[in-house]
């Protein structure tokens, strides 16, 4: 940035942009808020997640061999972006490494923003002599507990020796950035320790959402009058949502009243053999949304009695923000991101991890106390609108741009 007119460049590289789920939602956020400013151009960036990436070299696909690294152009959200491979991605730290054509985009960027689950992929950018801001939710190790525990002996060594070389990873690439921006107390508590020695900054900077996009229904004492139901959102295969939880609670809540509301799960996978068995006598009652478009979702959120979250581990849990943001109470496990998020009884629930019974009480309380279910979705809007919305959240991310890239 040598005084010139062109504006600069803000590189956004987030894992696998193209999956869905959490990461590709925050980093939306990002590139919507960085191109409202005005102030930067943006290049949008995605790395090679997956053993069996099409553009990565695979050791156990010999027609990969004599091809190095590719990259591949795409669309995602209306941007264009550019999808990097990895080599012999089937070792799991090799997909943490940079390429040469990864890191020649990086160097056509002034400031680096990295968004990702863990801060393992910040790792690639290392020494590639840019300011860089590490967006990060949780551990490795943290959100791949019950994961280590599953499969053949084998197996369980396998994913332990790679998630031991990946939290190096997180260690290397928190203490080499500039700036880390956390979204839960516990995350700020580890990487704050984990860079004390270094002049990393880090700040808790949840991210935010449209809070025009999500918003109420003109009237949700109607709906609560019509036939209600319970909205769950997420990967319904990941064990770490644990869906089978909200499933055994449903059937308690189910056994309690005469007339129970629905349950709509809302996301990719399918249900596991264990959450099917809990709902074996209520299918009548469940209603399952495969990869829901956006405003398909939206009406989903809105038309809610409440909101279910029975996770194990969140970093934030965006899709709490989102419920809220449209006066939808929600009732979560104290899985780590909502407890940051919701006041327990005032605008909504938190109740202990694999408590079905409890999480059976809060949501038949929501679903049986319409006045009660509407004073708390009011709150809970308030919370949002206050702490979540866009405008707000992206506050912190631009005073690091700003502060970064005086120094260049």
């Amino acid at each position: 940035m040598s005084g010139t007119s062109v504006l600069p460049t803000i590189g956004v590289l987030a894992p696998a942009l193209a999956s869905g789920g959490g990461v590709p939602a925050v980093a939306d956020f990002l590139c919507a808020q960085i191109e409202r400013t005005g102030r930067y151009r943006l290049k949008l960036m995605s790395m090679a997640t997956s053993s069996r990436d099409d553009c990565s070299l695979r050791l156990l696909a010999p027609r990969t061999w004599r091809s190095h690294p590719r990259s591949t152009e795409g669309v995602w959200n209306g941007r264009a972006f550019t999808h990097f491979g990895a080599i012999a991605t089937e070792f799991e730290f090799q997909r943490l490494r940079s390429t040469p054509l990864l890191t020649q985009a990086l160097q056509q960027c002034d400031l680096i923003q990295v968004v990702s689950g863990s801060a393992a992929p910040a790792f690639a950018v290392i020494g590639c002599n840019r300011p860089v801001v590490l967006q990060v939710a949780t551990r490795a190790a943290v959100e791949r507990r019950k994961a280590l525990l599953m499969g053949s002996p084998l197996v369980r060594l396998w994913r332990r020796t790679m998630t031991h070389i990946v939290s190096r990873c997180e260690e290397r690439a928190l203490q080499a950035v500039d700036a880390v921006m956390v979204e839960n107390r516990w995350m700020l508590d580890y990487a704050s320790r984990t860079v004390a020695r270094s002049r990393t900054a880090v700040l808790n900077a949840p991210p935010g959402i449209d809070c025009e996009a999500f918003s109420p229904v003109a009237d949700r004492g109607t709906l609560l009058a019509d036939r209600p139901y319970i909205l769950c959102v997420g990967r319904m295969s990941d064990p770490r949502k644990n869906v089978a939880l909200l499933c055994k609670a449903y059937a308690l809540l189910c056994a309690k009243l005469t007339d129970p509301p629905r349950l709509i799960f809302a996301g990719q996978g399918e249900l596991s053999e264990s959450a099917r068995a809990e709902l074996s006598h209520l299918q009548k009652q469940v209603e399952i949304v495969k990869e829901p478009s956006f405003e398909v979702l939206r009406d989903l959120f809105r038309g809610a009695a409440c909101f279910a979250l029975p996770s194990d581990e969140e970093g934030l849990g965006l899709v709490v923000i989102e419920a809220m943001a449209c006066g939808v109470p929600v009732v979560s496990t104290r899985s780590g991101g909502p407890d940051a998020i919701i006041a327990d009884g005032y605008d909504g629930f938190l109740v202990p991890l694999d408590d079905a019974e409890q999480l059976a009480d809060r949501l038949l309380t929501l679903c049986s106390d319409a006045q009660l279910n509407l004073k708390m979705g009011e709150r809970a809007r308030e919370t949002v609108v206050t702490r979540f919305s866009a405008e707000v959240a992206f506050q912190p991310f631009l005073a690091a741009y700003d502060r970064l890239l005086a120094r260049t």
